[in-house]
């Protein structure tokens, strides 16, 4: 007789916000790779350039994070929810941040970088979602 194993379908929640999760992770990964040329070129790294890629150590780990939790999701470990939830916290906080300190409200970045995460944390909060993170 053939071994066959029936895997269980992600609920519906759970999967758009992994799906929102791998969105957040790509565009993390387009904005890093339109400021490698910055960082790679031949002008004067100022203190002021020193600090900007220090800041950038955050988002950047941020990126990994949400990228490798996304295939986490299917292990089911409420771990890995309580994760996502932290994650996309930061993420939240410091959206709000640079909406609150750029002039312009931090255009369509902070926007996006702020309306991504709270979709990810309503979704991931649902009681369906809850009940699939069960081990």
């Amino acid at each position: 007789m053939s071994d066959i194993r029936r895997t269980e379908q992600l609920p519906q929640y759970v999967s758009t916000a992994r799906l929102i999760m791998w969105i957040q992770a790509g565009l993390g990964l387009m904005g890093f790779a339109f400021l490698i040329p910055v960082f790679a070129s031949d002008i004067p790294m100022t203190e002021e350039a020193r600090l900007a890629l220090l800041l950038l150590i955050p988002g950047a780990v941020g990126v990994i994070l949400l990228g490798v939790l996304s295939f986490m999701i299917r292990s089911r470990r409420s771990w890995v929810r309580l994760t996502i939830f932290a994650v996309e916290g930061f993420s939240i906080l410091s959206s709000v941040y640079v909406m609150a300190t750029e002039g312009t409200g931090g255009g369509l970045s902070a926007l996006t970088g702020l309306a991504l995460p709270l979709i990810v944390v309503y979704l991931l909060a649902r009681q369906v979602s809850a009940n699939w993170f069960d081990r």
